[in-house]
């Protein structure tokens, strides 16, 4: 499918599992990152040029220099002039890398021991979708060894289903604090530290799940806005339960202190 005049491929993002057309033609915060667009032949070419020994635009000494580790950030893992160097399962040197938008992901990986290599882009994307395209890449080279790809994961992620299920209990338990709260003789000094910590809670659920993932919250909503906006709803949801806690401890307060006056 085309978008409009500017002949590029639509983009998707994952809801729930599943593709949705992108509202995000692009993303302001990602020009430093990314947002070069090239066509699969442009890749493949790129490809033929790092493998090939022709000296006529690069040197084959400067080319070796572009493609060696400089900085062994992981055990297993080096990074040099803008690639990811690692090695194979049988040991040879893999170079690559791999990088998306809020609605594709590229990557792109040689073995330049054996003059192979490959370019895989995709026109949607999601962060808990990246791991089964990381797969797509690693079958690929198990064909280059006569493998077997693994068949694809499918379905929905499990902590979607999970945020999904502490959303639905967290409304069911909201809604029932609302059906119960003028039937409850509620507490001041039970139900006041409960809801300063379900305001507490709720206040501090975003920024603790930025610090955990390393990513600001923007990037979040764009790369993956199901878990957002589901984030979103916990933090409401906690935050009206402290509030209807709140509210309805208060007023069966003041009930109470205008019965013990009429008693008076």
């Amino acid at each position: 499918m085309r978008s409009g005049r500017s002949g590029f491929e639509q983009g998707y993002q994952f809801w729930f599992g599943y593709a949705r057309v992108s509202s995000v033609p692009y993303d302001n915060s990602g020009a430093s990152y990314g947002y070069i667009t090239a066509s699969i032949d442009d890749m493949a070419r790129y490809v033929q040029f790092l493998l090939q020994d022709n000296d006529m635009l690069l040197r084959r000494e400067y080319k070796d220099l572009l493609l060696s580790p400089l900085v062994q950030h992981r055990p297993d893992r080096a990074y040099g002039f803008g690639w990811r160097i690692s090695e194979t399962d049988q040991g040879e040197t893999l170079v690559w890398h791999s990088g998306s938008t809020p609605e594709a992901r590229a990557e792109i990986f040689f073995i330049p021991d054996r003059g192979v290599g490959a370019v895989i882009l995709t026109n949607k994307n999601h962060v808990l979708e990246e791991a089964r395209l990381s797969q797509v890449s690693k079958d690929l080279r198990g064909i280059l060894d006569g493998q077997d790809p693994k068949p694809p994961s499918a379905g929905v992620h499990p902590m979607i289903w999970g945020l999904a299920g502490t959303l639905f209990i967290l409304l069911a338990i909201l809604i029932w604090l609302l059906l119960r709260m003028k039937k409850r003789n509620l507490k001041l000094y039970l139900t006041l530290p409960l809801s300063l910590v379900l305001f507490a809670m709720s206040a501090g659920i975003i920024p603790l799940f930025t610090r955990l993932t390393s990513s600001p919250w923007n990037s979040i909503r764009l790369f993956a806005p199901d878990i957002a906006y589901m984030t979103l709803g916990i933090v409401a949801s906690l935050a009206w339960m402290g509030l209807v806690l709140m509210y309805g401890t208060l007023v069966n307060r003041r009930k109470h202190l205008e019965s013990v006056t009429r008693r008076a």
